[in-house]
């Protein structure tokens, strides 16, 4: 378990605690810890969550010291596209009559399959974030008080990992750490 305390954004309210740490090129590592008792999974599914979490001056957003305990984790998962591609419409790609001029000389071309793996890993020296999607083809101010969060994330938590562009957070990783004490 990773401890440490610092000055940082926060949110704290009768739902959840979040934080955000900064990493390299933009980006930066949040951290969220619903309260006892609250489902994570309905807080993920309110409306603007995700846009409150991202937004420096989310509702609710304070300065302060964050003392922060933060266990390793590595999390792989893959997932297989291609089913939910097609429930949302997407379907001519998958079709023997698919439209894929330019790609190759050979007919009939069409996607057979789309998988995306995504691994995760974070101990006291960062954290190292990868994906790839694969797509088979047959043919602040000071405050003079600070307030201090205690954030232990000893039980299940969300982690988003974003950067900014053109001034707008964008999510690149987001994720549920179900078990951390494993």
């Amino acid at each position: 378990m990773h401890q440490n305390m610092d000055s940082h954004f926060f949110i704290d309210n009768k739902d959840y605690a979040a934080t955000s740490l900064a990493l390299s090129n933009s980006t930066s590592l949040t951290l969220v810890l619903p309260k006892e008792g609250k489902d994570l999974r309905k807080l993920m599914e309110q409306k603007g969550f995700l846009q409150n979490l991202l937004e420096d001056d989310g509702d609710g957003a304070e300065f302060g010291i964050v003392n922060l305990s933060l266990p390793k984790f590595k999390i792989h998962s893959k997932l297989l596209l291609a089913d939910t591609l097609k429930a949302m419409g997407v379907t001519s790609l998958f079709d023997t009559a698919a439209e894929l001029d330019g790609i190759t000389d050979e007919k009939p071309l069409f996607v057979s399959n789309i998988q995306q793996e995504t691994s995760i890993a974070l101990d006291e020296e960062g954290v190292e974030a990868s994906a790839y999607t694969e797509i088979g083809m047959t043919g602040a101010a000071n405050i003079k008080h600070p307030k201090i969060l205690h954030l232990n994330l000893n039980r299940e938590f969300l982690y988003v990992i974003s950067t900014r562009m053109d001034g707008i957070e964008l999510p690149l990783f987001i994720g549920v750490c179900s078990n951390p004490a494993s």
